[in-house]
């Protein structure tokens, strides 16, 4: 019992902390390591979920609006005919089509936006490059979806699917909209993309749906299903780097600045020491943060915050403690 209140005094006590100054450099990049990875974990999840958002977003809007109408849920039969799905090699095979083919769709209906219900014209521009992975593409999506190849029109508005072996893109709106400035029924309107790799991403992508000639029209909306899976996948992979950041590298340069401003006139000298302090003093803000990102992830965004203040107190009264160091 003795040994575990030896060890809770030493989280928050200075003098204590002072005691451990000599330990391994290795523990204390373990705790700093295992604190990146512990707070991925609730930063990861709650990114994710915030990725649900976007489904309602008006440039998301054109894919799973499309009317239940014959005429399109034809076009989606001559898509599901083209058999596209991931592989167990997370590479696009699609058994309908021939290597080093383009297939190409145009899904065009009209749509009423805002409280005036003028129509506007949605254009889906739907494209399989079914190209080799090694050959040429057949689009450059920087210019070939721009508003130089598609010039504006009037109440028209584009978008864009575009599938590869390896990867899905799907843009809203020309490039260069945004330098336009125009509006839909006082919806601005602006450009956004993403490429989505399955390999990590949607693995499980495939191009098919049951009775298309009658449900067709619901392969628009699982397609932005996809891309949230994917853009949710991605906000947890990206959660460990923002972490790795914010718990290492950023108390690691709190550490040399530190060390560079007491060590002449503290009792703590070496850079391994003040590293080892650190180490210690992450904990408890490293605590009191994964447990409130659970319920406000926006306290990942104090945590130096936090850790600083708290580190530079512990330097304080260790460096100014009228006692000598053990």
């Amino acid at each position: 019992m003795q040994k575990i209140v030896n060890i809770l005094k030493m989280l928050v006590i200075p003098k204590d902390m002072a005691k451990a100054r000599h330990m391994s450099v290795l523990i204390a990049l373990f705790i700093f390591i295992l604190s990146s990875y512990l707070l991925a974990f609730p930063y990861g999840v709650q990114a994710a979920k915030s990725t649900s958002v976007y489904k309602t977003e008006y440039n998301f809007m054109a894919l799973q609006e499309i009317p239940d109408d014959a005429a399109y849920n034809n076009i989606f039969t001559e898509i599901d005919d083209l058999e596209c799905a991931v592989g167990d090699d997370l590479k696009l095979a699609c058994g309908g089509m021939t290597a080093g083919t383009v297939y190409e769709t145009l899904i065009e209906y009209e749509s009423t936006v805002g409280e005036t219900e003028i129509s506007v014209t949605r254009k889906i521009h739907f494209y399989v490059d079914y190209q080799a992975e090694e050959a040429e593409p057949a689009f450059d999506v920087l210019t070939d979806f721009d508003d130089s190849s598609f010039p504006y029109e009037t109440q028209v508005e584009h978008y864009f699917v575009l599938l590869t072996p390896t990867y899905m893109y799907y843009q809203a709106q020309t490039r260069g909209i945004d330098e336009l400035e125009m509006t839909h029924n006082d919806q601005a309107l602006s450009v956004i993309s993403t490429t989505l790799y399955y390999d990590g991403y949607i693995p499980d992508f495939n191009l098919s749906i049951d009775t298309p000639e009658t449900y067709g029209y619901l392969m628009g909306t699982y397609i932005v299903d996809q891309i949230l899976v994917g853009l949710a996948a991605y906000a947890k992979s990206s959660a460990f780097i923002n972490t790795l950041l914010i718990c290492v590298i950023f108390p690691l340069l709190m550490v040399v600045i530190f060390w560079l401003f007491f060590k002449r006139n503290g009792k703590l000298v070496t850079f391994r020491e003040y590293f080892n302090i650190a180490a210690l003093t992450s904990i408890i803000p490293l605590i009191i943060t994964f447990g409130v990102s659970w319920l406000y992830p926006a306290i990942l965004n104090a945590y130096i915050f936090i850790f600083s203040i708290f580190y530079l107190f512990v330097l304080y009264k260790i460096n100014n403690s009228p006692d000598q160091l053990d």
